[in-house]
């Protein structure tokens, strides 16, 4: 089962994640009446087949994929899972850290999620992320 929403898995798509993992989320074509989304396997093959017939396809990374991606720069995975959610709150409270119980770490970052694969995605997000120059 894949605890990555939507939202998360198109923002992974549009900062340029890598679209060959094992789930995907699949939408029809807008011209159908009945809207239907679903995740499920999609192979090369498959994904080719479904953007070709106007199908949205957009990769569901897995854990496992997430961690791989963000490839040496990954540190670490971990749970705030002992402490209740009242402990927590107090404890996020005075550090000014958000409440979400799952962190990942890179040798630079710290990123906060609900769940593990939000973490990992969150930091590969901050990983890739562009910057961006104004010129005045």
């Amino acid at each position: 089962m894949n605890n990555l929403d939507y939202k998360t898995c198109k923002r992974l798509n549009d900062a340029g994640f890598p679209q060959d993992t094992k789930e995907s989320f699949v939408w029809n074509p807008p011209q159908k009446k009945e809207e239907y989304r679903t995740i499920m396997p999609v192979g090369a093959n498959g994904r080719r087949n479904l953007l070709a017939s106007d199908y949205e396809v957009i990769a569901c990374p897995q854990l496992e994929e997430l961690i791989e991606a963000c490839g040496d720069d990954f540190y670490g995975l971990l749970t705030q899972a002992e402490m209740n959610d009242e402990e927590l709150e107090k404890v996020a409270k005075e550090l000014g850290i958000p409440t979400e119980r799952w962190f990942a770490k890179s040798y630079s970052h710290v990123v906060f999620g609900k769940t593990p694969e939000e973490a990992v995605a969150k930091l590969w997000l901050k990983l890739n992320e562009k910057i961006h120059i104004t010129k005045n």
